[in-house]
């Protein structure tokens, strides 16, 4: 889970088994995390590290971005109405 911690254990503690994810290939050059200047000490492969481990990174430490088509950054959240689009 790369952003919606929260959520996910929202969705847990409802009893739910289903919840709305989006998948993504998490090493495509469109998918940013923690772009320059914000935090230079994380990184893709420390992510990855971090998760193969087991653990999870503490809150807020990492920021998400995806680069559009126009090249514009945005938050990665802006690839939650894709869930719509597969649940319809």
């Amino acid at each position: 889970v790369i952003d919606g911690h929260h959520r996910l254990e929202l969705f847990k503690s409802a009893g739910l088994t289903i919840v709305p994810a989006v998948s993504v290939n998490y090493e495509h050059p469109d998918i940013l995390v923690s772009p320059p200047g914000l935090r230079p000490d994380v990184c893709k492969e420390m992510v990855i590290a971090t998760a193969v481990k087991g653990k999870t990174m503490e809150p807020k430490s990492t920021q998400h971005l995806v680069r559009s088509r126009g090249g514009a950054l945005l938050p990665i959240i802006v690839l939650a109405p894709q869930i719509a689009e597969v649940v319809k």
